[in-house]
């Protein structure tokens, strides 16, 4: 799964000096999951422990935080090659 991956990973800045096998090599020493979400989908919740990086490899983000009215308010964005 992670071979339709590795050209846009080795694009991304974090990554850009690393070759395709050394790449590969790296990934294969830890656990990693490439997880795919729907527009709208919820990544995670204000609050919520983090124990993972997570590296944006196709697409963008919206960081929302709800006010005391229970409105979503935008307060930043992430897309590709952000964590």
């Amino acid at each position: 799964m992670i071979s339709s991956y590795i050209e846009g990973i080795l694009k991304l800045p974090l990554f850009k000096t690393f070759t395709k096998d050394y790449l590969k090599s790296l990934l294969n020493l830890y656990n990693y999951s490439i997880l795919t979400y729907g527009k709208g989908e919820t990544i995670f919740n204000e609050g919520e422990v983090c124990t993972s990086i997570f590296i944006i490899i196709q697409g963008t983000i919206r960081i929302q935080k709800i006010d005391s009215s229970g409105r979503y308010l935008t307060v930043g964005e992430a897309a590709s090659g952000d964590m």
